[in-house]
């Protein structure tokens, strides 16, 4: 199991990881974008004017971010898109060829981002899902504004991949530099090839307080903006222009009519997005809390109900006559658009075995349409565990609403 550190101790010196990092990641994105300009005959001065361009812009939208709400609010690709926008002014104003630098700018670019990635992965930012394998963020990460629901569960390690990848990326355009390619090639590579796994990546998150529309995330939308707007440009002999680069901008267009026209209506796409998992979440801490009330019957504890968004209902209980105790969770859904079945259930007593970190066998079993029990623990020795009225008198019923957000 991974264990991330909220800080990096140097030479007697500690420092938040997230800063340490988008350090190293200035440093050594600077650093290779001055050799790569002396390797290739390029003015190293332009490419620290660059960096110095984008250390501004970088700060001046958290400034803004700041002043607007409150808080620092780090997106990706919009300090990439400002960066690039600024440094391609200057570049025209100083009359240099603008496309050659801003190859080395993008790549300078993908390094911080690389490291930055590390960062966040260090601190717990842009998260992933619950997941068999991965990485658990504890108490001292809540304090630091980690999601409290989350805490010690498993989590994709999405930033772990992505930072990968963008080093990968980074790789292929030092190569594709050394090829002799036009000026502009390896912004295009960039854009595309991390647009594309950027867009994939995105439906492995877990943070839910990215906006979403049309059942797609605002990095979604954007990719396609930005594969869009750089096609254009290309086919404008503005850019360097490649057929895979068409290949591509359909492939992510059909994803995205598909998703918006069918994929977001879908019972397990509404269930399964980060935001109603949050409350998934909230729902199950909310029934682990709960005291338990003596009911009368033996054995059996209260019942408290959650109801999210999406018209799921759940309810927890012990059956506690067995050897060891069962704990069973009762789903249901009051949406005629949400019907349950076998495969989307599945998917949720996995979800709760992540979240609750169930230990024993799990067992669903259905009751009538739209209501599973998923059990967790040897039913075989629990006699009459399923007999009787889920509705019957004693039973401690506690409701609570959750909101979409």
């Amino acid at each position: 199991m991974i264990s991330p550190r909220l800080h990096i101790s140097l030479f007697g010196t500690k420092f938040h990881s997230f800063h340490f990092f988008g350090v190293i990641g200035f440093i050594v994105g600077t650093a290779m974008g001055v050799w790569l300009a002396k390797y290739f005959a390029l003015n190293p001065w332009y490419v620290l004017l660059m960096s110095g361009v984008g250390a501004a812009t970088f700060f001046l939208l958290t400034i803004i971010s700041k002043i607007l709400f409150g808080k620092e609010i780090i997106v990706y690709y919009h300090h990439e898109i400002s960066i690039l926008i600024f440094c391609s002014l200057v570049l025209k104003l100083i009359h240099v060829n603008v496309l050659a630098y801003l190859d080395i700018t993008i790549l300078g670019i993908g390094l911080f981002l690389a490291f930055g990635r590390i960062g966040c992965f260090s601190v717990g930012c842009c998260h992933g899902r619950p997941s068999k394998h991965g990485v658990t963020y504890g108490h001292d990460h809540v304090i630091s504004g980690f999601t409290d629901y989350f805490q010690n569960v498993k989590l994709f390690p999405v930033q772990l991949i992505e930072s990968a990848f963008v080093f990968l990326i980074v790789a292929i355009g030092v190569w594709i530099m050394n090829s002799k390619a036009s000026a502009g090639t390896v912004l295009i590579v960039y854009t595309v090839i991390y647009g594309m796994f950027r867009f994939v990546l995105e439906f492995f998150r877990g943070d839910p307080e990215r906006p979403y529309w049309q059942g797609l995330s605002e990095a979604q939308w954007t990719t396609i903006i930005l594969i869009t707007v750089t096609w254009l440009l290309a086919r404008m002999n503005l850019l360097p222009y490649y057929p895979w680069h068409s290949i591509v901008m359909l492939l992510l267009f059909s994803a995205a009519a598909y998703i918006t026209l069918f994929g977001k209506s879908q019972t397990s796409f509404r269930i399964f997005n980060a935001r109603h998992m949050r409350q998934i979440a909230f729902a199950l801490a909310k029934l682990s809390k709960e005291k338990s009330i003596e009911s009368g019957n033996p054995g059996v504890t209260n019942i408290s109900l959650c109801t999210t968004s999406q018209g799921l209902t759940f309810s927890k209980g012990i059956f506690t006559e067995t050897i060891s105790p069962i704990v069973h969770y009762t789903v249901s859904s009051k949406m005629p658009g949400n019907k349950l079945n076998l495969r989307t259930v599945k998917k949720l007593a996995r979800l709760v075995q992540l979240i609750q970190k169930e230990t024993e066998p799990c067992e669903i079993i259905q009751r009538q349409t739209n209501l599973f029990h998923i059990v967790y623990g040897n039913t075989n020795k629990a006699n009459g565990f399923y007999s009787g009225d889920s509705n019957q008198s004693g039973l401690f019923y506690v409701q609570v609403e959750f909101n979409e957000q």
